[in-house]
């Protein structure tokens, strides 16, 4: 990717124009706003096979294009990614609980922790546990020994 290549958020594709008849760049703008608004390309409301019928392109195309969006987002909103990702996901699940979908709201937030844990952000386990005022450092392991347990 270069400084050349077109901002996403800035453009707005022609209201008149066919989707089937629009540029790389006015679809992967068009693109790029639904994944804004779905939160994450999993959230999309249409699979890629359907988004290809409704521009007129192949599903292939469409997963290229959405691969393209995200390495643009990552080349572009960097420092505010985290911030951008958060607004969104909070969005997502917002829309869908005021659509009376509170089962696409915890999937959402399921795929967000899930996100997470894939990318080492959050544990996928607690490393500490809490028992009767007693804080226990759980093993990395099953073989393991817990910290501040008594070995009688």
């Amino acid at each position: 990717m270069s400084d050349n290549d077109p901002n996403y958020r800035a453009i707005t594709p022609p209201a008149d124009k066919k989707r089937t008849e629009y540029s790389y760049v006015e679809r992967r703008a068009e693109l790029y706003d639904m994944l804004e608004r779905a939160g994450h390309y999993r959230n999309l409301e249409r699979s890629t096979r359907q988004l290809g019928d409704r521009f007129g392109v192949s599903h292939t195309q469409i997963r290229k294009d959405i691969q393209r969006i995200m390495k643009w987002k990552a080349e572009h909103l960097g420092d505010h990614v985290d911030a951008e990702l958060e607004t969104l996901k909070t969005k997502a699940v917002q829309d869908a609980l005021e659509n009376g979908d509170a089962a696409k709201a915890y999937d959402i937030i399921s795929k967000h922790l899930q996100n997470l844990q894939s990318l080492g952000v959050v544990n996928k386990e607690p490393e500490q546990l809490e028992h009767s005022g007693t804080l226990f450092d759980l093993p990395d392991s099953v073989t393991d020994k817990w910290s501040g347990h008594d070995d009688e």
